[in-house]
């Protein structure tokens, strides 16, 4: 069936821009409250690995990327005592509605929280042809 042929720009065999291959594992990984972006790709699903505990109006955690979009927010609630452990892939490409120059700028991604620990990881990415 030559439907996904038909729908591509210019008899492409790929929906991403010219120039880039798609890749997939992990790209790079971080804890810290800053996470760069290596340069020459461009980040396609962030997976969040988070984890805290605590009372009323925390843990919380809050990622934002160089652009000050917000990736992902997690607030467990305010019960007496609260407890989780999340793993999720984040998926930029429709946070960004496919739109690759926009996601090309995203560089750096920003934590915030409180009482929370959490791992960053890209585990699909962009990367520029011959990089």
């Amino acid at each position: 069936m030559g439907f996904c042929r038909n729908i591509l720009p210019g008899g492409s065999k790929t929906p991403f821009p010219a120039g880039y291959k798609f890749k997939t594992g992990e790209l790079a990984k971080s804890s810290s409250a800053t996470f760069s972006i290596p340069s020459g790709c461009i980040p396609l699903t962030l997976k969040v690995v988070a984890n805290g505990s605590g009372s009323w109006s925390d843990p919380w955690i809050t990622i934002k990327d160089n652009n000050d979009k917000n990736i992902f927010y997690l607030h467990p609630g305010k019960n007496n005592e609260v407890n989780y452990s999340i793993g999720t892939p984040v998926d930029l490409m429709s946070l960004y509605n496919w739109d690759f120059d926009a996601l090309a700028t995203v560089n750096k991604f920003t934590v915030s929280n409180n009482k929370s620990s959490w791992t960053l990881s890209i585990v699909a990415w962009l990367e520029k042809a011959g990089a």
